[in-house]
């Protein structure tokens, strides 16, 4: 989860235009800067999120200057991350904190859309100033100046100008209810306007106010949290039960260098490794699904932090090791976990892998039996001594849906 905040407006200007023999002019102070945007973007080259801040915040406008001068904007924040993520609104986390025994909380969200009847975005909540209020004066207090007719009259006018302006900020200031998918490389999104400037004395200039000391607040910024959970796209997605050998087959089949290991989970974080098919033949993607334990479907062990990477992959690779007790049913849990909705329209393809193994044959005979039944393809192999890879990886560019 992260959180954003955009920079306020800058403050408007008190000034005066100066000039010889003359001990006072016209009103000439500007408007205060804009704040800073903040902007997404898809960009291809990246792998995780995990150089990700957990706060970002834009630049705050600067106070407008003499001379109509305007205030300079703040700085915008554009945040780059992978393709295949999917960015989600979220509420307060502070929220959570007040909940106890891990309580349902309920949280009151504004939204728009047709009447409200069928909402499809949410509405971002930012702190304003009642219309025709937020004043800054330079010498009578505001309470000095709430008495004279000719400022009454003023702010009346303001309030017009205070409430168009909240109107746009509240057209403006909305979210996708479903979040926002980026799955292909994108020019930057816009999420979150900073606040604009405050109105300079030189805009209230009137027949009754000769010399305006007073000018007006920057409007204040957004801030929001948002989660980012990154569904990484590949051609493939390898599945296995924990130690199956997905890390020592990708590692044998691509340029990818998965860690590899004898302990449950050693893929922590999925890994893309790119298959060439040889010299002026297509490549395919292949990602490394950390391992699928019984129960993953219900979170349990990495679970459906890990699941989702399987939807935006257009094939899966079940990769059985021969070298356990019944790898039948090593296939069966991992059918189950993944369920018929993530491996509907999916091109499926098995590697047995660990094919050297002592009772290997038999046991490639039985998934073998098993697998016919599904009408998928099976392949076996020995990864670690690089045995049969080649019929794998024709096999993966066949499920890949690339000409060998």
């Amino acid at each position: 989860m992260i959180k954003l905040s955009t920079g306020n407006g800058g403050n408007g200007n008190v000034s005066f235009y100066r000039d010889t023999g003359r001990a006072i002019g016209p009103p000439d102070g500007g408007d205060g800067g804009t704040g800073g945007n903040i902007y997404i973007q898809a960009v291809e080259g990246f792998g995780s999120l995990e150089k990700l801040k957990s706060v970002y915040k834009s630049g705050q406008g600067q106070s407008g200057m003499t001379k109509q001068q305007n205030g300079k904007n703040g700085d915008d924040v554009l945040i780059q991350v992978p393709v295949g993520t999917v960015l989600k609104w979220m509420p307060d986390p502070v929220l959570h904190d007040k909940t106890e025994n891990a309580e349902p909380l309920k949280v009151d969200i504004k939204v728009t859309g047709f009447m409200s009847e069928n909402p499809n975005c949410i509405q971002l909540e930012r702190s304003v100033y009642r219309d025709g209020e937020g004043w800054i004066f330079k010498e009578k207090d505001e309470e000095y100046q709430n008495e004279k007719e000719y400022f009454q009259k003023l702010k009346k006018q303001v309030k017009f100008h205070d409430a168009s302006l909240r109107m746009t900020e509240k057209s403006e200031d909305i979210f996708p209810i479903n979040g926002i998918d980026l799955s292909e490389p994108c020019s930057p999104i816009l999420l979150m306007r900073g606040g604009r400037g405050g109105m300079g004395n030189m805009h209230f200039h009137t027949i009754d106010i000769r010399n305006p000391k007073f000018s007006k607040v920057g409007r204040s910024g957004l801030t929001s949290y948002f989660l980012l959970e990154l569904k990484l796209i590949a051609d493939l997605g390898l599945v296995g039960l924990p130690n199956a050998g997905k890390s020592t087959l990708l590692n044998a089949i691509s340029n990818a260098r998965p860690r590899i290991g004898h302990w449950e989970f050693t893929t922590l974080f999925p890994t893309i490794g790119t298959i060439s098919m040889g010299i002026s033949k297509p490549t395919f993607t292949v990602a490394d699904i950390p391992g699928i334990v019984e129960g993953a479907k219900d979170n349990k062990g990495m679970g459906l932090d890990f699941l989702r990477h399987i939807e935006r992959t257009g094939g899966l690779v079940f990769v059985l090791a021969l070298d356990t007790k019944d790898p039948c049913k090593d296939l069966e849990i991992l059918v189950n976990e993944i369920g018929p909705k993530r491996m509907q329209n999916k091109r499926i393809l098995v590697v047995a892998t660990k094919a050297d193994t002592q009772g290997s044959e038999d046991n490639f005979a039985a998934v073998y039996k098993k697998v016919n039944a599904f009408n998928w393809d099976i392949v076996p192999c020995c990864a670690k001594d690089g045995k049969n890879i080649e019929e794998v990886i024709k096999a993966m560019g066949n499920a890949a849906n690339k000409k060998w």
